[in-house]
């Protein structure tokens, strides 16, 4: 008895995964217009992906600084406890 391998994928390996997208031709006829003439569509695709997630990322971050110091952004007497609505206020 004859043993034949099963290939899944052949464009697999450890360090990368393929994802099949569609793109509206509208959309790649403005890429094309944007990047660079020397610049891998790939490349392109993925360095907009990175700006997407550093953008998402900031945005996030910069919103939970603002949530840990929003008592030092209020003032408060001694006894006053900051609920959640004066919170969203100052943040506000």
């Amino acid at each position: 008895m004859q043993k034949y391998p099963i290939v899944i994928n052949t464009n697999t390996n450890l360090k990368t995964q393929k994802k099949n997208i569609r793109f509206e031709h509208e959309l790649l006829l403005e890429i094309e217009l944007v990047k660079a003439k020397k610049q891998s569509f790939s490349s392109w695709v993925k360095q907009a992906c990175r700006n997407q997630i550093n953008q998402r990322y900031n945005s996030v971050e910069s919103v939970r600084t603002l949530d840990d110091n929003v008592k030092d952004l209020v003032r408060t007497d001694v006894d006053a406890t900051l609920d959640n609505e004066a919170q969203a206020l100052a943040l506000y």
